[in-house]
C-alpha cells in the first residue's frame, strides 16, 4: 500500500529518531529487526484485509512535515463494514487470525489466565492455569510464549516499575484496551523463572487524551490556576508530560472565535502531530466541540471571565494570563516560555472556548529482555529455553519515552514480533 502511494520511510531517520526519543537505552537492534520485518507482517495483514473484503487506509496528515516532531506517513488502518457503515475495525486482525488458526485445527482455550510457569530444570516446559474447575497443567509441544499485555492495571507495579503513571493508574486513568486485562500476569510469571528486567523505569505510553482530545499546540493552554506552565507548541509526550506536573494531571485548552484560521496558519507553518492536526474540516472540528460541550467537559462564553467563571478558574489571574500572552502574540516573542513565533496564536476575540484536556496512560510498553528471536534472557543474559514473549510483555524495544515517529508503532510491533515469532517456531 506505501508504494501505491509513492509513501516511503527513511529507516536510518527513523531509527535516530526511534533511539533518541528513547534515550538511547533500547535495544538497537531489536529496533533494526522491527524495522526490517514490520513490512512483511504488514502485508500479511493488508492479504487477509482483502481476502475478508475490508479496506485498508494509510494515514496521511500534516504531521508528516511537521517542524515541531514528524511522524511518518506508515500507519495502517483497517476498516470493516460495521451497522451498515465502513468504520475503523480494532478487532477484525485478532478475529481473522482466530478463525485462520481454527480452521487449521487450532483449539482456543478461554477464561483460565496463566498462573505459573511450569519448568523441567531451567527449561520452561508449560503453564498453569487457572479455571472455573480448579487448575490446569498444560504442556509445551514446542515453546511458551508470553503475550500478555502490560502492567498498566496493576498499581503495585506501575508503582515499582513506571512510577511516573502510577497517579493515573490510582485515579482510574488508564484507558487501554480492555480495561483490566493487562495486570503484568506475565512479567510475574517471567521473573519467577529467573527472567532479566530492563534498566528501570519501564517507558510509559501517556497521551494527552483524557476529557477533550485536541490540543493543538498554537493555541495557549492554562491550569487549574489559570496560569500558563510550559511552551505548548511541542509534541504529543511533551504536553503531556507537562500536564501531569499539574493539578488533577489536567489543564484546559484554549480558543477563540478564530481559531480555526489559526490553526490551519500553524499547520502550514509546520505543527501537527497526535491531536494538533485531524481538525481540518471545521464543520467536523465543531460538531466534535460541541459534543464536549455537551459532555461537560468543554465550555464556551462570550468573555474571558465568563469561560473562567465556567471553568471554576480564578477569573482575574485568568484575565492577566491571557492578556500576557496574547501581548506576546502581538510582540512576536513569548517571554515566558519560546514558544516559535509562527505557532503563537492568540485568543483574543469572543466567543472563546476553554477544553479541558488530561494525561492518560494507554500502556507501559516494556518488560522482560528478550533476543532479536524473542526469547526470554535470564539475568546472567542467558536464554531461558522454553520461553517466548512478544507484544508490551517483551522489553527493550522502547526505553525512555515512546517514539511517535512511527505512529502506532506499539501495535506494530505487537504483530511484527507475533508473525516473526510464529515462523521461527514453525521452522
Amino acid at each position: 500500500m506505501m508504494e501505491q502511494q509513492d509513501s516511503t520511510v527513511d529507516k536510518a531517520f527513523a531509527q535516530e529518531e526511534w533511539n533518541r526519543t528513547c534515550g538511547n537505552r533500547a535495544n538497537e537492534k531489536l529496533v533494526t529487526k522491527f524495522m526490517d520485518a514490520s513490512p512483511d507482517a504488514i502485508n500479511w495483514v493488508l492479504d487477509k484485509a482483502d481476502a475478508n473484503g475490508a479496506l485498508t487506509v494509510l494515514s496521511g496528515n500534516h504531521a508528516i512535515k511537521s517542524k515541531t516532531y514528524p511522524e511518518a506517513q506508515c500507519a495502517h488502518m483497517v476498516l470493516s463494514m460495521i451497522d451498515g457503515v465502513m468504520q475503523p475495525d480494532i478487532n477484525a486482525v485478532g478475529n481473522w487470525m482466530r478463525a485462520d488458526a481454527e480452521a487449521r485445527g487450532t483449539e482456543f482455550i478461554f477464561s483460565s489466565p496463566a498462573v505459573q510457569l511450569v519448568q523441567d530444570g531451567a527449561k520452561v516446559v508449560g503453564a498453569i492455569c487457572e479455571t472455573e474447575e480448579g487448575y490446569v497443567r498444560y504442556s509445551a509441544s514446542k515453546a511458551v510464549v508470553l503475550a500478555t499485555g502490560d502492567i498498566g492495571g496493576n498499581l503495585d507495579m506501575v508503582e515499582a516499575y513506571a512510577p511516573i503513571a502510577a497517579p493515573l493508574v490510582e485515579n482510574g486513568r488508564n484507558i487501554y484496551f480492555p480495561i483490566g486485562a493487562n495486570t503484568g500476569d506475565g512479567l510475574k510469571m517471567g521473573l519467577w523463572v529467573g527472567a532479566q528486567l530492563p534498566n528501570l523505569p519501564l517507558p510509559t505510553m501517556m497521551h494527552p487524551q483524557q476529557y477533550c482530545q485536541m490540543s493543538p499546540g498554537c493555541f495557549p493552554a492554562v491550569n487549574y490556576e489559570g496560569e500558563r506552565f510550559f511552551n505548548e507548541g511541542i509534541w504529543m509526550q511533551g504536553r503531556t508530560l507537562n500536564i501531569m506536573k499539574q493539578t488533577d494531571y489536567s489543564c484546559y485548552w484554549i480558543l477563540d472565535s478564530n481559531w480555526h484560521d489559526y490553526y490551519l496558519e500553524s499547520l502550514e507553518a509546520g505543527g501537527g502531530g497526535v491531536f494538533w492536526d485531524g481538525f481540518e474540516d471545521k464543520d467536523a472540528a465543531m460538531g466534535q466541540i460541541q459534543g464536549y460541550i455537551d459532555s461537560k467537559i468543554a465550555w464556551q462564553a462570550d468573555t474571558l471571565e465568563d469561560l473562567a467563571t465556567a471553568m471554576d478558574v480564578d477569573p482575574a489571574t485568568f484575565r492577566g494570563t491571557m492578556d500576557r500572552y496574547n501581548g506576546f502574540c502581538a510582540a512576536g516573542e513569548d517571554a515566558d516560555f519560546r514558544k516559535p513565533v509562527e505557532q503563537l496564536k492568540p485568543a483574543k476575540d469572543g466567543p472563546f472556548i476553554g477544553l479541558k484536556v488530561g494525561a492518560s496512560l494507554l500502556t507501559v510498553p516494556g518488560s522482560l529482555k528478550v533476543n532479536v528471536d524473542s526469547q526470554v534472557l535470564n539475568k546472567d543474559g542467558g536464554v531461558i529455553e522454553g520461553l517466548y514473549a512478544v507484544g508490551n510483555v517483551q522489553g527493550e524495544l522502547f526505553a525512555n519515552d515512546y517514539p511517535l515517529y512511527i505512529v502506532g508503532c506499539s501495535h506494530g510491533r505487537c504483530m511484527t514480533f507475533g508473525y516473526e515469532l510464529g515462523k521461527y517456531l514453525k521452522a
